[in-house]
């Protein structure tokens, strides 16, 4: 059984130790069922971690891996993105 496939809007982030996808993005792909309208971007960061999910498959690049960990987070909206891809990713 194939799941279904998203395209991600993400940013590569070499200083970041994990991989973050946005809460309104796994909100609308049905990986959570609601958002936390209460956390917010702290001053002077752009993202707010907040939690942790495990996707069943990501694949980045055509480097696939299954059962990942992500951070849900908050992202500041001028962004524009759905992830910000760690380093995480690239020692699996």
């Amino acid at each position: 059984n194939k799941g279904v496939e998203y395209s991600v809007d993400a940013i590569l982030d070499t200083g970041a130790p994990k991989t973050e996808f946005s809460d309104h993005f796994l909100m609308f792909t049905g990986f959570i069922n609601s958002i936390d309208e209460t956390i917010i971007t702290k001053t002077g960061l752009q993202t707010q971690k907040y939690d942790t999910i495990i996707l069943p498959e990501i694949n980045i690049c055509n480097h696939k891996i299954n059962n990942f960990e992500i951070c849900i987070s908050r992202f500041e909206d001028s962004w524009g993105i759905d992830a910000l891809i760690g380093l995480d990713f690239f020692r699996k």
